[in-house]
């Protein structure tokens, strides 16, 4: 098995037999170093560059595509950002799928990210510079909560595509063509309750009380955060070494379920959300799954 992390790069789990793995094993590079261009990897192994090894693909949070040679004997070369007609491809909480969806003989790439869904057509085996993305769907309003007429049933008034976009190509209905199956992340919330004018007020409070809370918190968010910077002798983001981003993932987690006052904060903000939400109609956290035929 082959997986992507959210901060810790890249992981494979060799098979054992009778349905058993072994122990993750990080990607590393021919230095040794790990694998881990940014974080929130949306990776997939492809023979890209026809060579007769698996190379790895994957979006990223902020937005590049990199392509990561494979050199052999389980090592990868540095990543290399992958652009389309020239330009850098801007693809954040990017996910990567691939199919010759042209009948050229090569393989073209399919490219979900927060709010579209894409494929890129290639015309040389290996090219880091893709062809002109041609836009299969683009989500109308993707981090919006979706109206449910039943929330029994998750049946959305208006069916629209999250974002997240996470795509897989097969031949979903045996037609001899290749459809586009996508998964996302989304919330629904019930239409809107009439509220009296009595409620109104109460919610308007509500809300206030819930944004200053917030608005600490993203206070307190910062001061642990240098607090921790302080402690790993971290100057940025941008400055981390691999080594660095692990450790920083694991300290900051520690910081934030020991601070008292985030722990007191975080507390208050669940119970304003709970209150809000009783009655404006709590959103409730989805992810659905498309299907796209090939007509």
């Amino acid at each position: 098995m082959f997986s992507g992390s959210y901060t810790a790069g890249l992981f494979y789990f060799l098979g054992e037999g009778d349905g058993k793995f072994s122990e993750k094993t990080a990607l590393v590079h021919s230095d040794g170093e790990p694998v881990n261009p940014n974080s929130a990897l949306g990776a997939k192994l492809f023979d890209w560059d026809g060579d007769g090894d698996l190379d790895v693909l994957t979006g990223s949070i902020s937005g590049p595509l990199y392509f990561i040679a494979n050199e052999g004997d389980l090592k990868f070369a540095k990543e290399v950002e992958m652009t389309s007609e020239g330009e850098q491809i801007h693809a954040p909480d990017g996910g990567v799928c691939f199919g010759d969806f042209d009948g050229d003989g090569i393989t073209d790439l399919v490219l979900g990210d927060d709010s579209s869904l894409k494929i890129y057509y290639v015309t040389e085996v290996g090219s880091l510079d893709l062809g002109k993305a041609v836009s299969l769907v683009e989500s109308k309003d993707p981090f919006e909560p979706k109206i449910a007429s039943d929330l029994e049933t998750l049946v959305l008034a208006e069916p629209s595509l999250g974002s997240r976009i996470k795509p897989c190509v097969t031949d979903w209905n045996g037609d001899g063509k290749l459809d586009i199956l996508a998964g996302d992340y989304t919330s629904v919330k019930p239409e809107a309750k009439e509220l009296t004018e009595a409620e109104e007020k109460d919610l308007s409070e509500l809300k206030a009380k819930l944004d200053e809370v917030q608005e600490a918190m993203f206070t307190e968010y910062d001061r642990l955060q240098e607090s921790v910077f302080e402690e790993l002798g971290i100057e940025s983001f941008d400055s981390m070494t691999n080594e660095q981003m692990t450790s920083y993932s694991e300290a900051f987690a520690e910081r934030m379920e020991s601070d008292p006052k985030m722990v007191e904060m975080n507390e208050q903000y669940t119970t304003l959300s709970t209150k809000v939400g009783e009655m404006t109609g709590e959103d409730q956290t989805h992810g659905f799954v498309w299907v796209f035929l090939q007509a």
